[in-house]
Formats: C-alpha cells, sequence, structure tokens
C-alpha cells in the first residue's frame, strides 16, 4: 500500500510541475525531496534521553528507528551494564548509528563509529549531528584482517541496508550478487590503534554480517585489553563458532557469559573479562 501510494503522489507531483521549464522541474522536485527528508525525524525515547534519527530514507531506516529497543534489546541492555562512565567503545558495524547515539548519551563516553559504507556513512553523521553528540566518532573506514586498500561490495544502494562484504561478495548466510563495489581502507584494529592513535576501547559492539572473525584476526594485541565483545553469531560463523569465534577470544581471556544467548533477538553473544 505504501509503495502505491508513494507513487502517486509522485505522479501528482509530476503533473503539478509539468508546466515549468526543466529546470525548474528538477529544482521543484529538489526542493520537495529536502523537505520530506528534513520532516522524516523521529524522536525515540531512551531510559538515557531523547535521541532523534532521520527515519524516512528508506524502507531500512523507517524499521530501523520503528524498531529501536525491539530489534535488539540486548544491546541496549550491555550498554547500560558495561560501558561507563570516562570509556572508550568501538561500534563496529555501525550502520546509520543506532547504538552508537545510544551509548554517546552515556557521560563521558567516547564512541568510535566505525562504517565502511558510503550510503550509510553518510546518514550515521547526520544523525549524530542532529543529536549534537561530539563525543562519537564516525569513521568511514573498515576493520578486517589485513591493513590494506580493499572493495566493499554493496548488496543495495538504499540507505541503511545492511549485509555488505568486505573482499568478496558474501555473508554469513550466502553469497550474494553486488550493484556496486566501493573502495575502502581496511585496518587491522591493532594497527588503526598504532598508525592513526585511535584509543583502545574497553569494550566493542562487533557486528558485521559474518567478516566477525576476520576483525578479531586482526584485533590479538588490543583484545588483550578489552573488558567485554558483544558480537553476532549467525549462519556459517555460528555453525563453526568454536574456532571463529570462541578460541581468538578466549586466547585474549576473555570468557563467554552464555547466558546472553538467549537474551532478546538471540544473534548477539557476550564475551567479559572475569576479573571485571
Amino acid at each position: 500500500m505504501s509503495r502505491i501510494l508513494a507513487k502517486a503522489i509522485w505522479g501528482v507531483t509530476q503533473a503539478a510541475t509539468f508546466p515549468l521549464s526543466r529546470r525548474y522541474r528538477d529544482r521543484t522536485a529538489a526542493r520537495l525531496s529536502g523537505l520530506l527528508s528534513s520532516g522524516g525525524i523521529r524522536e525515540v525515547m531512551t531510559e538515557k534521553g531523547a535521541l532523534r534519527f532521520y527515519a524516512t530514507r528508506s524502507v531500512h531506516t523507517v524499521s530501523y528507528v520503528r524498531n529501536f529497543g525491539r530489534e535488539e534489546p540486548e544491546t541496549l541492555r550491555w550498554i547500560d551494564e558495561y560501558v561507563s562512565k570516562g570509556s572508550v567503545l568501538w561500534d563496529v558495524g555501525a550502520n546509520i548509528g543506532l547504538y552508537s547515539a545510544y551509548a554517546g548519551l552515556s557521560e563521558g563516553v567516547r564512541v568510535f563509529a566505525f562504517e565502511p559504507s558510503a550510503l550509510n556513512f553518510g546518514l550515521l553523521a547526520e544523525n549524530l549531528g542532529i543529536n549534537g553528540l561530539s563525543n562519537v566518532f564516525p569513521m568511514c573506514v573498515a576493520l578486517s584482517d589485513e591493513t590494506k586498500i580493499d572493495q566493499l561490495h554493496i548488496r543495495d544502494l538504499e540507505v541503511g541496508h545492511a549485509c555488505n562484504s568486505i573482499g568478496n561478495p558474501e555473508t554469513q548466510f550466502a553469497s550474494f550478487n553486488p550493484v556496486f563495489m566501493q573502495a575502502v581502507p581496511c585496518f587491522r584494529a591493532d594497527d588503526i590503534t598504532r598508525v592513526l592513535g585511535v584509543p583502545v576501547p574497553a569494550n566493542i559492539k562487533l557486528d558485521v554480517d559474518g567478516a566477525e572473525p576476520l576483525i578479531l584476526a586482526g584485533a590479538t594485541g588490543i583484545l588483550k585489553e578489552v573488558g567485554s565483545v558483544l558480537v553476532e553469531v549467525q549462519g556459517r560463523n555460528e555453525k563453526n563458532a568454536e574456532a571463529l569465534i570462541d578460541a581468538p577470544l578466549r586466547q585474549a581471556g576473555l570468557v563467554e557469559d552464555t547466558g546472553w544467548r538467549t537474551e532478546g533477538s538471540g544473534r548477539n553473544r557476550l564475551y567479559v573479562r572475569p576479573s571485571r
């Protein structure tokens, strides 16, 4: 129904501007698009305060904002319980910034939001901007097991779309045919702290559609200093979790809190340092 109505409204707009020159038709369409975009800001009330997001950029962003707090309640709980005052959080796979923004409401917390997709990164920056979150630092780079320039295979050109992939066009579920490939700088997590001076995090949220093992392989140094890691484990990674996820985190001294496997969405596993 929404698709039909949107097409009908677009048709009315085209008809109303038909008498104008092509230049003014385009200018009118651009202004209308801007008005619709700026009018699509939605406010979300959280336990830490209100957040605002540009919700109507795509059907994906509408869903994310409307389901905030219901999609992954365990992620919000983890932020509440583990991200403490004055600490550093890495949000790896930040998408449009919902969880980065929420964590940014915590007093004294610095958040580094990694999102390699240029499409998503633009909206991530806008969402942080309208909330005045100067303590959240968006970075349009990818983390991986090598430091190099690589290709981000993009599955869908609509902003907010997930399931993109670095290196090869496949996620933890299946391969796909990319609609576009974007060159992105990739860093080993250990290198990005050494080369760019990004501070070592106390906590890491890791949600990158199957590339989690590669990122862990490039973070053997910093993981020894991290207090907790919340990592999404699905598909092929779930079938091989012992080798791909558990082993590198155990080697860094982190232990899984298995009780979190049944929390909320059931997609995330929590690893903590026992001395915490």
